[in-house]
């Protein structure tokens, strides 16, 4: 009886591991950025990067909302060396990236501005991104690809389809 009872209870602890491992939710990009909601009230944009990773790709939606928008100094000053940018995203904040090492960068063609506000077609300048990756941006008519350089002070961008 006894070992019954011990193989009962050895069987019920074992079931409630098994059970709280397999609830644990693996970590999602989501859980890195903090967003706030935007004027239309149907889409939501990113005003703060909290993760740590050196790849990061932007989630296209938070919850049930899009994202549309990355914020002034989202991601200034982190570690980043790659971030894909999905075409959900129409604008990109004043030094959004500012300080970065990022050497790749993938981006939608939805994106209208960068840094500033100012429109692209009237002003390639910007502190959102290093000016010849947005010169190269404008110069591709804002089609998206992915944007790479050889390296973290590098300014030579080049583009891959």
């Amino acid at each position: 009886m006894k070992e019954r009872l011990m193989l009962f209870g050895i069987s019920i602890l074992m079931a409630i591991t098994f059970l709280s491992c397999s609830q644990q939710q693996q970590h999602k990009d989501e859980d890195d950025i903090r967003v706030a909601p935007m004027e239309d009230g149907k889409s939501v944009g990113i005003t703060r990067y909290t993760g740590t990773k050196q790849v990061f790709r932007i989630p296209q939606r938070f919850d049930v909302f899009p994202i549309t928008a990355i914020g002034d100094t989202t991601f200034a000053n982190k570690e980043l060396i790659s971030v894909t940018i999905p075409d959900t995203i129409t604008s990109i904040g004043n030094g959004a990236f500012a300080n970065y090492l990022l050497i790749n960068a993938a981006i939608g063609s939805s994106v209208g501005t960068i840094g500033d506000g100012v429109d692209l077609e009237d002003n390639w300048q910007s502190d959102a991104f290093d000016r010849n990756f947005v010169y190269l941006y404008l110069r591709n008519n804002k089609r998206g690809g992915t944007y790479t350089r050889p390296n973290s002070t590098s300014s030579n961008w080049t583009r891959q389809p």
